[in-house]
């Protein structure tokens, strides 16, 4: 069901752009899967740093 959300989504906005971007965390190998499936490739990778005070 995810794949197919994903898709459709994916599916408007390239019909509205010529990029589609998205963001998903390393540690959810899932959805990772699910874009590569869909042909998302990483172009860049962030560092979020949490500040306890």
């Amino acid at each position: 069901m995810g794949t197919q959300i994903s898709s459709d989504i994916s599916r408007i906005g390239l019909a509205k752009s010529a990029n589609v971007y998205l963001m998903v965390f390393a540690d959810n190998p899932t959805a990772v899967h699910v874009y590569e499936k869909l042909g998302f490739v990483t172009v860049s990778s962030y560092a979020i740093i949490e500040f306890l005070f």
